[in-house]
């Protein structure tokens, strides 16, 4: 974690991230912010994704990832788009308490396999997430509304 500046006048965070260029996506009532810093690994670029919350920045995807985030709610959950070092293939994610998760993953069961989400764009206070989705059945890209179910 590292601390972050809540003087908006300035940069949301210090340069001392090893990042020069990060992109706020967006602000929540509580004045969360979330978005995406660029990182280097090796010899590739890409940025990561982060939230900062109480001045603390918490990065949301893992090592050798790239990712984006994208919408972010007042309870603090974040949605953005993750991709696999060296891939252009992105698939959509779901931070909430501490926890990233893959949407995909988490699809009812008898929806599994019917839809790629490929990308996520926005979350309301409801948990419902925008998003886009490739069809495994006629491979067609539609905008979805992804709505939270309670779990079994």
């Amino acid at each position: 974690h590292t601390r972050c500046s809540r003087d908006w006048s300035s940069d949301v965070c210090s340069s001392d991230l090893g990042s020069t260029v990060s992109h706020a996506t967006a602000v929540n009532d509580r004045g969360d912010v979330a978005g995406d810093r660029s990182v280097m690994w090796d010899t590739y670029g890409g940025s990561r994704a982060f939230v900062v919350r109480d001045g603390v920045l918490t990065d949301l995807t893992g090592p050798n990832l790239f990712s984006v985030a994208t919408g972010l709610d007042n309870q603090g959950r974040v949605v953005g788009n993750v991709y696999d070092l060296g891939s252009t293939d992105p698939s959509a994610f779901l931070s909430q308490e501490g926890q990233t998760m893959v949407l995909d993953d988490l699809v009812q069961p008898a929806q599994q396999g019917l839809w790629q989400i490929k990308q996520a764009t926005g979350i309301n206070d409801a948990g419902e997430i925008a998003a886009r989705g490739v069809s495994t059945v006629t491979g067609q890209t539609h905008a979805l509304k992804l709505v939270p179910v309670a779990a079994p």
